[in-house]
């Protein structure tokens, strides 16, 4: 079986219905300095998905709501989609993964074999900035996904927080408690 059909065939099975478990934590501490938030927010985003995803294969499922403007957006950030170990398109699964995506926006999904915050950082650092006006933000939805283990989904939506999807109810509870002070 071939990655998108691999990636495919797992997002259906484990996230396209009702998920068991679901964590969601705040990221802005709401401080009075806008670039204090943002490298909280980066930084929590940071420890969360680094215990999440260590050592696990992951794939970014970016949502480019309008693909000429935030493919731009993503290069002038820094960072490169063809540093992925694999990147494919799944515009024939718009529908199923994302009902609101319209003909003009764009879906990829990224392969990467071991997960690192580093190669990934300017798109996280994109994500948090968008609503708080920094510079480097980007009008972008991305899951980060991996399927090893157990299936997990960490979808940070901006400044504000991030949600984790799972289906496993040991690793649910250990990374509540872990990050209880993040609770929402």
């Amino acid at each position: 079986m071939d990655k998108p059909e691999y990636f495919i065939n797992n997002y259906k099975k484990f996230f396209s219905g009702d998920n068991t478990y679901k964590i969601v934590f705040k990221l802005n501490d709401y401080l009075e300095d806008n670039t204090e938030n943002f490298l909280h927010v980066v930084n929590k985003f940071k420890e969360i998905s680094e215990y999440v995803l260590a050592n696990k294969e992951v794939y970014l499922l970016l949502m480019k709501w309008d693909k000429t403007q935030t493919s731009q957006d993503i290069k002038s950030s820094g960072f490169n989609e063809d540093e992925a170990d694999s990147k494919f398109k799944l515009e024939d699964y718009k529908e199923m993964i994302n009902p609101f995506l319209e003909e003009e926006d764009e879906l990829i999904c990224l392969n990467y074999n071991n997960y690192d915050f580093s190669a990934i950082k300017k798109l996280a650092e994109g994500i948090a900035g968008f609503e708080l006006g920094i510079e480097s933000g980007l009008n972008i939805s991305i899951y980060f996904i991996s399927f090893d283990d157990y299936p997990v989904l960490l979808n940070m939506y901006d400044d504000r927080g991030m949600e984790v999807l799972l289906e496993d109810e040991k690793a649910y509870n250990e990374i509540k408690l872990k990050f209880s002070k993040y609770l929402l």
